[in-house]
């Protein structure tokens, strides 16, 4: 779970297409197919948050960003062989083509005794009635 909090002002631009937040983290994740430097359990943190839009956000308030970039202060329960462990994430994420939902992604633990990971994601956004659709739940 991520909960963002925009403030505005200075944070903001004016035509609102662009915001920075602070950021509030909280999550799980599974350990069952973990493996000795690639595990991360429980997780909670914070930081800030970087959102662009194609347009200012009044206008469609319920839009998605065309690329973000977050820089996040985590203490997970689990990391590597590590209990208790502190780690910087950076996440950031750019759509390719205004019109088309593909989404470049990049992600970095970095954490103590060089038991840093990092990924490089190509994702399709989709809403849910698209996604409903192509799995055959929605039918017109």
């Amino acid at each position: 779970m991520k909960y963002l909090y925009s403030p505005g002002h200075f944070m903001a631009t004016a035509n609102g297409d662009s915001v920075l937040s602070f950021a509030a983290l909280a999550g799980i994740r599974s350990l069952d197919e973990a493996t000795q430097g690639n595990e991360l359990a429980r997780y909670y943190g914070g930081g800030l948050e970087f959102n662009l839009y194609s347009t200012g956000v009044e206008e469609n308030s319920n839009a998605l960003p065309r690329a973000r970039v977050g820089g996040y202060f985590v203490r997970t329960t689990n990391h590597g062989a590590m209990t208790d462990v502190n780690l910087w994430v950076i996440q950031a994420q750019y759509q390719l083509v205004a019109d088309k939902p593909f989404l470049l992604g990049f992600k970095a633990n970095l954490g103590p005794d060089d038991l840093d990971n990092y990924s490089v994601t190509l994702s399709v956004r989709q809403d849910t009635a698209n996604l409903l659709s192509f799995f055959g739940f929605i039918t017109e």
